[in-house]
């Protein structure tokens, strides 16, 4: 579970504008506390690695994710 950071201010932003359909996906380490260790172990084990955050992506857009987003 996240809590905070930016994606929780964009996705408040677009409930706040009416802005529906639009997909969002938000990465970000979880709300609880962590264990030691090297920077790209950590990273790893909260899926936040180049590797697993492309992974994540990819999932997300082949997920048939669209985008609906308005000018105003």
């Amino acid at each position: 579970q996240l809590a905070g950071g930016v994606g929780s201010a964009v996705a408040e932003l677009l409930a706040d504008t009416q802005h529906t359909g639009v997909a969002l996906l938000r990465l970000g380490l979880p709300d609880q506390f962590t264990s030691h260790g090297a920077r790209a172990q950590l990273l790893a084990a909260a899926g936040l690695d180049a590797d697993s955050i492309a992974h994540r992506i990819a999932t997300f857009v082949r997920a048939g994710t669209t985008w609906a987003v308005e000018r105003r």
